[in-house]
C-alpha cells in the first residue's frame, strides 16, 4: 500500500507540473543606484564630494515564470546588473565641479512571487521577493573634471555577496505569439559589503 501511495503521489505531482503554464523570457533595462547608511552619511558630510547626482547603469537577464493560476505565479530570475553611484562637489572660483562615479558589476539570482491582475487593457502585476547578489571584481571609483577621468580607487569588497529584497510593478500585453512586458523595480540590500560598516545600496 505504501508503494502504491507513493506512485500515486508522484503521478499527481507530474500531472500538476505538466498542467502548469511555464513561460520563458529575457529582459533588459536601465537603472540608477544610490548608497545610504550611517557610515555613508558620515563620509558624505565630511567630504568635499557631498552632493548626489544620477548616474545610469544597465541590466540584462532571463527568467522563467511558473503560473500556478491566472492570478499567482513564481518567477525565478538570473540577472547581470551594472551599478553606478554618483556624487559631486560644488563649483568654486569658476572651476567646474569635481564629479565622482563608483561602478560595480553584480550577478543576481532572484526568486519572486508574482501577483497578476488581468484587465481588458492588459495584465498588471506586483512582484516581491528575495535575491542573492554576487559581486564581480572590485568596486572602481573615478573622479572627473571637464570630462577627464582619473581612477582614484580599485577597492576589493570584504564580502562578495549580499542578500537583497526586490519589489516591482509590471504591465504586460500580448505581442505576436508572446508577451511584451514592462517593469519598474526597487532593490535594497539587507547585508553589507564591508565588515562593521553600515552601507545600504538601493537600485
Amino acid at each position: 500500500m505504501k508503494k502504491l501511495g507513493l506512485v500515486l503521489i508522484c503521478m499527481l505531482l507530474t500531472a500538476s507540473l505538466f498542467a502548469m503554464d511555464i513561460t520563458f523570457g529575457a529582459a533588459a533595462g536601465v537603472n540608477t543606484s544610490f548608497q545610504t547608511g550611517s557610515d555613508w552619511t558620515d563620509q558624505f558630510e565630511n567630504s568635499d564630494i557631498n552632493n548626489s547626482y544620477l548616474r545610469f547603469g544597465f541590466e540584462i537577464g532571463a527568467f522563467v515564470n511558473f503560473a500556478i493560476n491566472k492570478l499567482f505565479s513564481i518567477q525565478p530570475e538570473f540577472n547581470y546588473i551594472m551599478m553606478r553611484f554618483g556624487s559631486h562637489g560644488k563649483e568654486e572660483d569658476f572651476l567646474p565641479a569635481r564629479k565622482r562615479t563608483s561602478r560595480l558589476n553584480v550577478v543576481e539570482i532572484a526568486l519572486l512571487p508574482k501577483f497578476s491582475f488581468p484587465t481588458s487593457l492588459g495584465d498588471f502585476s506586483v512582484l516581491m521577493g528575495p535575491a542573492l547578489q554576487f559581486m564581480i571584481g572590485n568596486m572602481k571609483t573615478k573622479d572627473s573634471i571637464d570630462d577627464i577621468e582619473v581612477l582614484i580607487s580599485n577597492e576589493e569588497l570584504e564580502k562578495n555577496y549580499m542578500l537583497s529584497g526586490v519589489f516591482g510593478l509590471g504591465y504586460a500585453r500580448p505581442y505576436g505569439s508572446g508577451l511584451l512586458m514592462f517593469d519598474a523595480r526597487y532593490r535594497r540590500t539587507f547585508t553589507q559589503p564591508f565588515t562593521d560598516e553600515d552601507y545600504i545600496w538601493k537600485t
